[in-house]
């Protein structure tokens, strides 16, 4: 029988809707759709029951327990959190022996969900299974084991993150965006067990001096551009674009690098949903829909109220943008870093703008907003760093535990609660640079020593939070890694069990860098040095 099977699939290839792959996304896209249904009846959405049921099993697990129990990001199990708390069903407790991470446990009301949910459930495994006896059942049980055991022991394809983005143009979710990605059918690549034994990807896109590298692990491989001063990359989803100054912006895949974007570029980033952004020098923002084939300049920009007012000191004295970032529960948010114009805010795309620079200081080098804390921005700025807890409508300068004014570099741990790294330097451009940790949101910061890390570095670092790790990329082309916050009694160590270790020592300086969500930049693009 199999033998025969793979004679026909072979010999017959079935157009698409013929085959046994689209019959079974129909499948799930239906079964999807009524689980949906029974669960809004007390009031969840597919995916919080997923959550809750891993909650039952064992309270009291991190985050990232969590995570690997339900094989989902860090991010979407961040979001599904923040949204069962609003509903009163678990809570967060930092953890005793360590501040910054937060164990998960459900409410009174969480557990008294539970009867409901497995009711619901009950109901959605009777219509799904209508009409079958128990050994229909078994067999179907028996086939889809299979099925499953095929794919969750094949390597994702894709290159840099295991979900599929929803392109422009795809149907969009309108069950009220409180979805989560571990739902079969939902997203596919989300649910399937890591490979056991096997290494889930862990990629960090760089840009350097030489072109666009790629760290896979310890190992590290120029991926493009060789020779172009590369100020920033995004990556997601395995699509990797690179801005280069007074050029453009380039695309870079297996078949090679494309321009999609000529002009002169500061900053690019791809949306939760795949549009592109390009920021740019005067300081504008366009947006492509469709891959970079077409752009939209974002015009209203022109007629934000400050716009005339905005600068650079040095010559030709243009503003440029200098990140580009989105809100974590609004899919169509735009949030933008200007030096020297301060923070503006787009809440659809890019078609409409304002500006959230009361009590900012507006020479903006990054802006981020805190994925584990709605309404909370960051900024980082030419006098320090300014922190906002109302989405930007006011902000409070920072200075406990900081020694320089310049603040440059900037990122937000995605995995943990609170957990901030600053790169700092003595005066502009960022000279005699140190790196700064944050446990609480960036209200207080200690700076990062370690034998193994410089005194203090030429220029300020490229940082960033991926793969469970803090990273400091230098402009002398080392990287070096950490695998967790610790505090070892009087001195700071910074982030690392036993400290920082030096991975990577590239033959260029590091400028930008990027891992499948906020990318993190320190180069302006304001001369071919740094």
């Amino acid at each position: 029988m199999n033998g025969a099977f793979q004679e026909e699939e072979m010999a017959d290839p079935k157009p698409l809707p013929g085959t046994l792959s689209y019959l079974l996304a129909q499948v799930c896209k239906l079964h999807r759709q009524r689980a949906e249904d029974l669960l809004s009846e007390i009031g969840l959405h597919v995916g919080q029951e997923m959550v809750l049921c891993a909650l039952w099993q064992k309270e009291g697990v991190t985050q990232t327990e969590l995570g690997e129990r339900l094989a989902v990001r860090p991010a979407t199990v961040t979001n599904a959190l923040r949204r069962l708390e609003r509903k009163g069903l678990v809570r967060r407790v930092p953890d005793a022996d360590d501040q910054r991470i937060s164990r998960v446990f459900p409410t009174d009301e969480g557990r008294e969900r539970r009867s409901e949910v497995e009711e619901q459930w009950s109901e959605l495994e009777r219509d799904t299974l209508a009409g079958f006896d128990d050994r229909a059942r078994d067999l179907l049980r028996s086939l889809l084991s299979r099925v499953h055991e095929n794919l969750a022991g094949r390597p994702t394809r894709r290159a840099f993150s295991t979900t599929e983005p929803t392109r422009p143009g795809m149907e969009p979710n309108h069950t009220g965006g409180e979805t989560m990605e571990s739902y079969p059918g939902d997203r596919p690549a989300d649910i399937a067990p890591r490979p056991s034994g096997e290494e889930t990807d862990r990629h960090l896109v760089l840009g350097t001096g030489d072109g666009v590298w790629r760290m896979s692990g310890d190992n590290a491989e120029r991926i493009g551009l060789a020779g172009k001063i590369v100020v920033h990359v995004a990556d997601r989803n395995g699509t990797v674009l690179a801005a280069v100054a007074r050029d453009g912006v380039y695309e870079i895949s297996d078949s090679g690098e494309r321009r999609i974007w000529e002009g002169d570029a500061r900053a690019a980033a791809i949306g939760p949903d795949g549009r592109f952004y390009v920021g740019t020098e005067p300081a504008m923002v366009f947006r492509s829909d469709d891959g970079g084939r077409t752009w939209r300049r974002s015009d209203k920009i022109d007629e934000l109220p400050t716009r005339e007012k905005w600068y650079f000191p040095g010559p030709p004295h243009q503003p440029h943008v200098r990140s580009i970032d989105f809100l974590p529960d609004a899919e169509a948010s735009v949030l933008v870093g200007v030096e020297v114009g301060g923070v503006v805010y787009s809440p659809d795309y890019g078609d409409s703008w304002s500006e959230l620079n009361n009590g900012l200081y507006v020479d903006v080098h990054t802006v981020r907003p805190d994925p584990s804390e709605p309404g909370r921005l960051i900024a980082a700025t030419g006098k320090g760093l300014y922190l906002s807890e109302n989405n930007g409508d006011s902000w409070q300068q920072i200075t406990e535990g900081i020694g320089q004014g310049y603040t440059v570099g900037l990122h937000v741990n995605p995995e943990r609660v609170g957990e901030v790294l600053i790169a700092t330097g003595q005066r502009p451009p960022g000279i005699s640079a140190r790196v700064y940790h944050s446990l609480d949101g960036g209200r207080s910061l200690n700076q990062v020593v370690d034998p193994v890390l410089p005194e203090q570095y030429a220029r300020v670092p490229v940082v960033i939070f991926a793969h469970g790790n803090a990273w400091i990329a230098t402009d002398e082309g080392q990287v070096f890694r950490a695998e967790a916050a610790q505090t070892n009694g009087v001195a700071y160590r910074g982030p690392g069990i036993g400290g920082w270790s030096l991975v990577q020592d590239l033959p260029t300086s590091i400028k930008a860098a990027s891992a499948g969500q906020s990318p993190s930049s320190v180069s302006s693009g304001f001369s071919d040095r740094f």
